[in-house]
């Protein structure tokens, strides 16, 4: 089973308590169709913009994850910073952050 973590709030809500994560069925039937998500979106080296983004669309064995706080790593630091680049091309090229922007933080709870 794949887990699809969601580390975005709806545009219309307040996180109300940051210890707080709540799991939704994967059989939603709502899934992909639901509201836009905001999230915190990387989109050039030291500049980050709260974006509106689709819900992530999942299958029946899966489930997302409503994320109550994340938290970045050092290497979410790095990209940050602008010394490192991991979303590369097929040719394994670094793809700028201006052309396809990144939503970083994968410590979650």
């Amino acid at each position: 089973m794949r887990v699809v973590i969601s580390t975005i709030s709806t545009k219309h809500e307040e996180l109300k308590s940051l210890s707080t994560s709540t799991l939704i069925n994967g059989i939603d039937s709502a899934a992909g169709a639901g509201p836009m998500l905001r999230a915190s979106v990387l989109c050039d080296v030291a500049r980050v913009e709260i974006r509106d983004v689709a819900r992530p669309v999942i299958a029946a064995h899966e489930v997302l994850v409503r994320v109550g706080a994340v938290g970045i790593c050092g290497t979410d630091a790095h990209i940050f910073a602008g010394h490192a680049n991991y979303n590369t091309n097929e040719r394994g090229l670094p793809i700028p952050l201006a052309l396809q922007p990144q939503i970083l933080g994968h410590e979650i709870s």
